[in-house]
């Protein structure tokens, strides 16, 4: 089982790094691995990106845009409340034969002038709506903010604890490793040293170096996430619309923090 698990751990790195990468990074027992030259990120100039560019954040341009109609809607909630002046004139000849003034037909005009007075009907119940719409809108352009932040710090915390586990082992734990083999090497072939040793030797260097296969694939799924900007998720249902407030959209999934998929738990488990 422990063949089937090296594998599993070998055909993904392979798949992450390309075979070139994977044995200048791994190493071979004649060349000692390389060391990794990621990158260095800052959390703030991250933020800055993805808050920029992300499209999650298409949603929160859809909540403002509901914001905005929900802040039209309250202004007109409020001025319903007023009430209107009404102004109507009339200009005509009046053909009547039996004037009451018994004068001659003439020009006639007349001005009407009126106001509706609302004394019970304030509109309160549309102006309470509309403000607690707009509250609901921009809660949701926050929450969706807060939530990618979120997301990128703990994407990024985990990108910095794999980075430093992967330099550990090329600095601290691999290279004494090689060391000891070739040591026990060397002497067995000259007769000072016993085979078993430099089996024991070969197999703690094998061991130790599918640990690192697996701090570098954790390290590249963190990178590559971070490179991303989170853009993970994206076969989910979309989100549901609320009314006239915000959008009820499920928060942004994580990758799992480890270095094994479904195929490495799975031979994990046979073995």
């Amino acid at each position: 089982m422990t063949k089937i698990y090296s594998r599993v751990v070998l055909a993904a790195m392979i798949l992450v790094l390309g075979i070139g990468s994977f044995f200048s990074q791994v190493g071979t027992e004649e060349n000692p691995p390389s060391t990794t030259s990621e990158p260095t990120l800052r959390l703030e100039d991250l933020e800055r990106m993805a808050l920029q560019n992300n499209p999650t954040l298409a949603q929160a341009a859809a909540a403002v845009r509901a914001v905005e109609r929900a802040r039209a809607a309250l202004e007109r909630a409020k001025s319903q409340p007023t009430p209107d002046l009404l102004l109507r004139g009339a200009f005509g000849y009046n053909f009547e034969e039996l004037d009451a003034l018994g004068g001659p037909t003439k020009l006639e005009g007349s001005i009407e002038v009126g106001i509706r007075v609302p004394l019970f009907d304030r509109n309160q119940g549309n102006v309470a709506t509309t403000r607690a719409d707009i509250e609901c809108a921009e809660g949701e352009v926050r929450r969706l903010e807060l939530a990618l932040r979120a997301s990128l710090a703990s994407a990024f915390a985990r990108y910095t604890n794999a980075l430093a586990i992967v330099q550990r082992y090329q600095k601290d734990i691999l290279p004494p490793a090689q060391k000891a083999y070739e040591l026990y090497l060397a002497r067995f072939k000259e007769m000072a040293a016993a085979y078993p040793q430099v089996l024991i030797a070969q197999r703690t260097l094998f061991q130790l170096r599918t640990e690192y296969i697996n701090a570098l694939v954790d390290l590249r799924q963190n990178a590559v996430q971070i490179r991303g900007l989170l853009l993970v998720g994206g076969l989910n249902a979309p989100g549901e619309l609320r009314s006239e407030g915000g959008i009820e959209a499920s928060e942004t999934p994580g990758v799992k923090s480890g270095m094994q998929g479904a195929g490495i738990r799975e031979a994990q488990e046979q073995r």
